[in-house]
């Protein structure tokens, strides 16, 4: 059996061959493929999120043996109901990790949700506890990500969050200890090597977690895909389209934008009415095809670029 010094030596040298800078469309195989097989995992996804304007925002995807159709999935539909965003506004030194039932926990072993709050700390772990189970059987369940090994650091000067989900099918054993003891570590040297990386290009091609303005700066700062809809929809229009895009309701998408629901609502009768589109769904597929053209335009840019 391997000792302890021999699984540190081991996934020290994982971790030392990890490049953050690398192309999106790299990470998956050299920065998820290897750590997936260091936890014995099935299948994995790393998904990078910031705070943007008070609002919890999902900056990109890298998935390693995920269908798109649950990528899709999680994007236009469960991000939203996603109750990892609930530790998303806390600041961190160290890691979180995913115990089996799927709470977050701190190194010490305690819930990440449970923070004081006007309802009480056991109220809002209860609640947290019923988002769970939710997510879980609406989502996870059906696209049989059964089994569950993940953790979650940040980026502290950027304020970005990593969550590293593995998983493994019903049909699987559980991760066991040894796997799980593999995470922990793996999770403290990534997290140590995001905090020497001066810039993430790969995942970061440019800042996703600026704040933008609603007006012309807000629209030169807006993300090219959405700037497609630039000459039919105002500054506030194109803010509406990417909150959407995020999952956000409209009562979410007022708090954010510091505005009422009745604003929000007579925005949405205008977007649909300029673009043609009938729904949320339709705009909010429509938003990610452009974003997902923009990046496989600018990894075919970028890489002319470095085999000149």
């Amino acid at each position: 059996m391997i000792g302890t010094v021999e699984e540190l030596e081991r996934a020290s040298a994982l971790c030392g061959r990890i490049d953050f800078s690398a192309s999106r469309s790299e990470l998956a195989a050299t920065l998820l493929e290897p750590v997936t097989c260091y936890l014995n995992a099935e299948v994995s996804v790393l998904r990078v999120f910031c705070i943007c304007e008070g609002a919890p925002k999902l900056a990109t995807i890298v998935p390693l043996g995920i269908p798109d159709s649950v990528n899709d999935a999680y994007v236009t539909r469960y991000f939203r109901s996603d109750p990892a965003r609930r530790v998303l506004q806390q600041r961190l030194a160290r890691p979180l990790f995913a115990h089996r039932n799927g709470e977050w926990l701190n190194h010490s072993g305690t819930s990440a949700a449970a923070q004081p709050t006007p309802l009480g700390e056991q109220a809002m772990l209860r609640r947290y506890r019923e988002e769970l189970l939710r997510y879980r059987t609406e989502f996870l369940l059906p696209s049989n990500l059964y089994h569950h090994l993940g953790f979650r650091f940040q980026d502290t000067p950027g304020g970005r969050s990593f969550f590293f989900d593995f998983h493994r099918g019903a049909e699987s054993a559980p991760f066991s200890r040894l796997e799980s003891a593999r995470a922990h570590i793996v999770a403290i040297l990534l997290h140590a090597k995001v905090g020497q990386c001066s810039v993430v290009g790969g995942l970061f091609g440019d800042d996703d977690s600026k704040d933008r303005g609603t007006g012309e700066e807000g629209r030169a700062n807006a993300p090219q895909c959405v700037a497609k809809f630039d000459k039919q929809l105002s500054a506030r229009e194109l803010e509406v389209v990417e909150a959407v895009a995020l999952g956000l309701s409209n009562k979410e998408i007022a708090a954010t934008l510091a505005i009422s629901v009745r604003t929000v609502e007579n925005h949405m009768r205008s977007i649909f009415a300029k673009l043609g589109i009938p729904s949320r769904t339709r705009l909010t597929a429509r938003f990610h095809e452009l974003k997902s053209k923009e990046w496989a335009a600018t990894e075919a840019t970028s890489s002319a670029v470095r085999s000149q």
